[in-house]
């Protein structure tokens, strides 16, 4: 693999000096590395716990060479990051430490960080693992592209960046885990674990040494994969039975035994579904003897979602209109972080709460996705609302080489229902569930001319916050259904000029999305 050093001097603090040096460790295939022409700077972030980051930034003449980086203090713990940004500061790489480090005062201390390109990868294929290259356009070779794993269900990024976890349905009942290289995006060499029921979602520890495993349905629960084993080759997989859980989120915090909580009875209604139980919350510790339920709380409401950071678990609550946050260990009701309408998915990265919602069709503007972040205490808001979602159905009844008719038709209702917050607090990935329906056009005699027709979309849209701005948007999915009798009857899924539409032989509904060290 390719590497650069980073060196900071340890001088506060500390009477004999030391240094740590930053092992930045590369892919070696040049589709996957971060570094190259259009590396311009290289910044290190870091932070301690409770407070802000801070940054340092050096111009990049050579990105294999080494650089200056300042002073850092000795003997204290704190989180490294590094950034590799372009000369429009477009995000190239990035990588971090999973946990806090301490250089000691007097030695020379060396840290390895796996970086990588801010890759997001899409489960739902039959075919495939779907990848997204955040540091290309959709114009470029490689933007999108795909790792050999059959059915994917769920994936998500070790803490250190160097692995991918993902889960593979095996039938309506089993599914298979293993570990797939960040390095190479190829499946690493026998370490497949079985595991037992259908899989809702996932997440991994800080360490990388557990996944935790989420199963829906009447018999769901969590299973605790050993990772360690894993990668040994080994299966050692414990199960609790708790319900239907829907989705998974890791509260770990310092000098604490690790823990998950899990939404059970997640809702996947588009926005508020009144008719659906309240969701509840269990909160599971994740001991040496297996995954032990701790406590439950009742939520009061139908939940889409969930995330957490430093112990407080946030929800995506569509009933309420808002994103409401839980502190676990106070054993308090969840309260409103901020107001987002039809909030439908939520994510932490960085220290910043992100949630997606979506405001209804109103008048001849469609639905369209709201994206609304804060800090963990509600405050120092950003509101992104996208551009109304449109549909085109093309006629296959009338066209020709220079002609064709298309019907746009706004959209009804969106659910954006997974968010990844990607590092560098700026791009952000969403995968979007769309309705579209037009009426029956006649004509001044009553003869219908255009069908009834009714849309199903799927989309992954990758979103630039501070400008307001698609990235990538890729439809994976679209059918639909068109009354008969019109002289406009028959129709097929169109595309719009900034969008790109998965071939119809690939076509897939996405089920879960995640980046390498973004924020679920």
């Amino acid at each position: 693999m390719a590497a650069a050093l980073v060196a900071a001097l340890l001088l506060a603090g500390c009477s004999s000096g030391g240094s740590m040096a930053i092992d930045l460790v590369m892919p070696e295939d040049p589709a996957l590395a971060p570094a190259g022409d259009r590396v311009a700077q290289l910044s290190l972030v870091t932070w301690e716990p409770g407070e802000a980051p801070r940054s340092e930034t050096r111009a990049v003449d050579d990105p294999a060479a080494g650089l200056d980086m300042g002073v850092l203090a000795a003997g204290r713990e704190v989180g490294l990051a590094v950034e590799l940004r372009s000369a429009t500061q477009r995000l190239l790489g990035y990588g971090a430490s999973p946990l806090p480090v301490a250089p000691a005062g007097g030695d020379d201390t060396v840290v390895r960080l796996e970086v990588r390109r801010p890759f997001v990868y899409a489960a739902g294929s039959a075919s495939r693992l779907d990848t997204f290259d955040s540091t290309l356009d959709p114009g470029d070779d490689g933007t999108f592209g795909g790792i050999a794993v059959a059915s994917p269900v769920a994936s998500t990024a070790t803490r250190d960046g160097a692995e991918l976890v993902v889960i593979a349905a095996r039938g309506d009942t089993t599914a298979e885990l293993r570990l797939v290289s960040t390095a190479t995006h190829q499946p690493v060499d026998g370490a497949v674990v079985a595991i037992p029921g259908a899989v809702s979602d996932l997440a991994v520890t800080a360490d990388g040494t557990r996944a935790v495993v989420a199963h829906d349905g009447a018999a769901g629960g969590v299973s605790v994969v050993d990772l360690a084993a894993a990668r040994l080759g080994e299966a050692v997989v414990a199960t609790v039975e708790i319900g239907p859980v829907g989705a998974v989120a890791l509260i770990e915090q310092p000098e604490a035994a690790a823990r998950a909580a899990v939404l059970v009875g997640r809702s996947r209604a588009f926005g508020c579904d009144a008719e659906l139980a309240a969701s509840s919350l269990a909160v599971v510790e994740l001991s040496d003897g297996g995954p032990v339920v701790a406590s439950s709380i009742e939520l009061g409401s139908p939940i889409a979602d969930i995330a957490a950071q430093d112990g407080v678990v946030y929800l995506a609550d569509p009933c309420g209109d808002a994103i409401d946050r839980v502190a676990i260990d106070e054993g308090g009701e969840p309260s409103v972080l901020f107001s987002l309408d039809e909030a439908c998915a939520v994510a932490v990265q960085g220290g910043r709460v992100w949630g997606a919602g979506w405001l209804p069709l109103a008048g001849a503007q469609g639905a369209r996705v709201l994206l609304t972040s804060s800090d963990a205490e509600g405050a120092d808001m950003t509101r992104v609302e996208l551009p109304p979602a449109q549909e085109r159905a093309r006629s296959t009844d009338f066209e020709g080489e220079d002609q064709r008719v298309e019907i746009v038709i706004e959209a009804d209702r969106v659910r954006p229902f997974e968010l990844v917050a990607l590092p560098g607090g700026d791009l952000v990935a969403l995968l979007i569930e769309g309705y579209f329906h037009s009426e029956e056009w006649t004509d001044i005699f009553g003869d219908p001319v255009v069908s009834e027709i009714e849309l199903t979309t799927f989309e992954y849209l990758l979103v630039q916050a501070s400008s307001r701005a698609v990235v990538h948007r890729l439809r994976t999915f679209c059918d639909g259904t068109a009354t008969a009798g019109a002289t406009l009857a028959n129709f097929e899924c169109g595309a719009g000029s900034d969008q790109v539409a998965v071939p119809d032989e690939e076509m897939y509904r996405p089920v879960q999305l995640s980046a390498i060290y973004g924020g679920r």
